[in-house]
């Protein structure tokens, strides 16, 4: 079994994507990225169309 490097690049590289989309939107970075290693672009899907958590300071 070979891995395709290419395609484990791209996965990171968009979970990375992801994590970066939850902190603009106040959201729980770590847990995104994680989501975002197991459904990859269903999860920045998810990111985009939810809408910004309100600050509460």
């Amino acid at each position: 079994m070979q891995i395709d490097w290419y395609r484990l690049a791209l996965w990171l590289t968009l979970a990375f994507i992801n994590l970066g989309f939850a902190q603009i939107k106040s959201m729980n970075a770590r847990f995104w990225f994680l989501i975002s290693l197991i459904i990859g672009p269903v999860a920045t899907v998810l990111i985009v169309t939810k809408k910004k958590e309100a600050n509460n300071l």
